[in-house]
């Protein structure tokens, strides 16, 4: 009689050695339109005013320093952002994170409109916490609002700023500016059956 048992074993122990180097390798976001399938990484390497620190990249992430800009930071591809804008244009927003809890401090953002993409900006925050998303047709910005009784981890605002692409400005256009206060939770949504 056989003993079926081995085969099995090393079928488990396959798909677990699988699942293994699946779960190190990096993310990568799921970006649409003419940004599908990019290498982030080597987009952002070859955009003037970016240049590699060797002395701060290891053999998995890229840091990056941007010209005019205080902070660089890790390209992080996986949390790139891409989506069509109302006016036509497809932009993607790459954040450039510390490694560190106040996060990005800087995106860099990229427009095509079928084609290769081309650079467009930077944007930032001083204090950090920049978080960047494509969607509803516009290039949401959002940074931290300190107020002077704020500890270092929790600002009590926010602002959040719907971009576009301009072509006769420097490149982005603020459409709106909207400041959230953080300090003071939502209110609970009404229970069923209650009056407004």
């Amino acid at each position: 009689m056989r003993n079926l048992r081995r085969p099995s074993l090393a079928v488990a122990t396959l798909t677990i050695a699988l699942l293994l180097e699946a779960g190190s390798a990096p993310a990568r976001a799921a970006l649409g339109g003419p940004f599908a399938g990019l290498d982030v990484v080597k987009l952002v390497l070859t955009t003037p005013g970016v240049a590699r620190d060797a002395s701060l990249s290891t053999e998995k992430s890229v840091w990056v320093n941007v010209e005019a800009q205080k902070s660089g930071g890790f390209i992080r591809g996986d949390q790139a952002t891409s989506g069509l804008t109302i006016d036509g244009d497809w932009l993607l927003a790459v954040p450039l994170d510390t490694g560190k809890p106040t996060g990005a401090y800087v995106a860099l953002v990229y427009r095509s409109t079928g084609g290769a993409p081309d650079y467009v900006a930077a944007v930032d925050s001083k204090r950090g916490f920049l978080r960047v998303a494509v969607r509803d047709g516009h290039l949401f910005v959002t940074a931290p609002l300190f107020s002077k009784r704020d500890p270092p981890c929790c600002p009590s605002a926010e602002v959040v700023e719907r971009m576009l692409y301009s072509p006769g400005t420097s490149g982005l256009i603020v459409v709106t500016t909207q400041r959230v206060n953080l300090s003071k939770p939502p209110p609970p949504p009404p229970s069923p059956g209650a009056r407004p």
